[in-house]
């Protein structure tokens, strides 16, 4: 059987096609990065800060003279906040990286907890758990309970997005990494774009064109019934054809992802795969989805009404443009190193992969004719799509696999289903269609 994948994945990687399609996977990634680098010579801020413009001369104490007298502990803790601002710019001007994270980390923390805390004890007991160990490493000895900014506080819910930008730049700061932006070009956010953006546009097609000939080929040429009756049983042969199936599919989406992020770390060096990423916490185990909140904001908000926003969520890194939609984070956004999020991607990547060479084979198998296979194979994947998106959005519950494409969307929870989930669905459906192909090939009249 080992001996068969192998001389079946030889065969496969000697198919022309095999390589214009890397060939043009890796046109599409030089276009992005181009692309890319337009977007970056447009940066509206200089150096690491992203707050530059924003902050500069924005925040005055004076403006806050008459909490001085109503409210010291609130002005106490709006000079703090105040000078923290200050401090952002000089650690930014003076290239201290270290010191920039730090204070990045603690005055998004201070946002946070002027936009979480209220008149209320098991909230603001739950609020302080959460944040009191990074509070104690970014704060530089100013004492929690010293930041009152009671009554002024500011109740909303840019507390969760500011404690997730402040886990973001903690990240940085224990780990001694240079903050990035995805207008950057880098093996970091190369990666994160090539997953997100361009794979899930033709992780179906792709399987389609290498595996709808992948049996009525061998049967219609004669080398099918000269295979099943000297060498291997039907059963094996099926499996087989899966996995070599799986393995070249695999062998041309990941090649240009592995080829492009190397050349750019070899050219712009190399951004440490412990880098912060975001992802929904608990989606590699839980069952129950959030509803798409995403997509249907997007839907809501319409093209006429985008804002500018600062740390768009579902980034590796924050992305600075004109027409980013304006979303809040979900309260259960989490921050994760870049190689255990990546890890996550590839697992349900290969997945899906997997579904997909197991329903095309089993047209192949079915379908004699190789141009109708490759025409009913679009055709399912089509129907398939059509009917199955409309759970990807609203409340409804996500069990298809034909919407199980894009990985990325499903680790960052906006897909309706979580990673849990799709692990099972994706696994069952692959075993269903492998157990039918391989009772159907058994019976098939070679």
């Amino acid at each position: 059987m080992f001996t068969f994948i192998k001389m079946d994945l030889k065969q496969k990687l000697r198919s022309p096609l095999t390589y214009f399609i890397i060939l043009a996977l890796c046109i599409m990634s030089i276009l992005h990065i181009s692309e890319t680098k337009k977007v970056r010579e447009s940066r509206f801020f200089k150096g690491h800060n992203p707050y530059y413009y924003l902050l500069q001369g924005a925040s005055n104490i004076n403006s806050f003279e008459d909490w001085k007298t109503l409210y010291p502990k609130a002005y106490q803790a709006m000079t703090t906040l105040i000078d923290t601002e200050k401090n952002i710019i000089n650690a930014d001007m003076e290239k201290d990286i270290e010191e920039l994270n730090r204070l990045n980390a603690f005055y998004n923390l201070l946002m946070s907890k002027y936009s979480s805390v209220r008149q209320d004890y098991i909230l603001n007991n739950i609020f302080y758990k959460k944040v009191i160990d990074m509070w104690n490493d970014v704060s530089d000895g100013i004492v929690y309970e010293d930041i009152d900014l009671t009554p002024m506080n500011r109740i909303d819910k840019m507390g969760d997005t500011f404690l997730l930008v402040s886990k973001y730049y903690y990240q940085l700061y224990k780990n001694d990494l240079e903050p990035i932006y995805l207008d950057d070009t880098n093996n970091i956010t190369y990666l994160y774009e090539y997953f997100f953006k361009i794979i899930p546009k033709f992780i179906i097609l792709i399987p389609i064109l290498f595996v709808y000939n992948s049996i009525n080929k061998e049967k219609n040429t004669g080398s099918l019934k000269l295979v099943i009756t000297q060498s291997i049983s039907r059963w094996k042969y099926y499996i087989s054809k899966w996995i070599s199936g799986v393995i070249h599919v695999l062998f041309v989406i990941f090649t240009p992802g592995i080829l492009i992020s190397t050349i750019l770390g070899f050219t712009n060096g190399f951004v440490s795969m412990k880098y912060p990423a975001i992802y929904f916490k608990g989606i590699m185990s839980s069952f129950i989805p959030v509803p798409n909140y995403f997509d249907t904001l997007k839907k809501e908000i319409g093209i006429g009404n985008l804002r500018l926003l600062f740390h768009n969520f579902n980034y590796v890194a924050p992305i600075h443009k004109h027409d980013a939609i304006w979303v809040y984070e979900h309260k259960n956004m989490e921050v994760i190193e870049f190689y255990k999020y990546l890890f996550m991607v590839l697992l349900l990547t290969i997945l899906f992969v997997g579904f997909c060479v197991a329903l095309v084979q089993l047209i192949s198998a079915i379908v004699n004719k190789e141009i109708i296979s490759f025409a009913v194979g679009i055709g399912i994947f089509a129907i398939g799509i059509l009917v199955s998106s409309p759970f990807k959005y609203d409340e409804h519950l996500n069990l298809s696999p034909f919407t199980m494409e894009n990985a990325s969307r499903i680790i960052i929870g906006t897909y309706n289903v979580t990673g849990l989930v799709s692990v099972i669905v994706l696994f069952v459906t692959t075993a269903i269609l492998l157990t039918l192909g391989c009772r159907y090939f058994r019976r098939k009249e070679i």
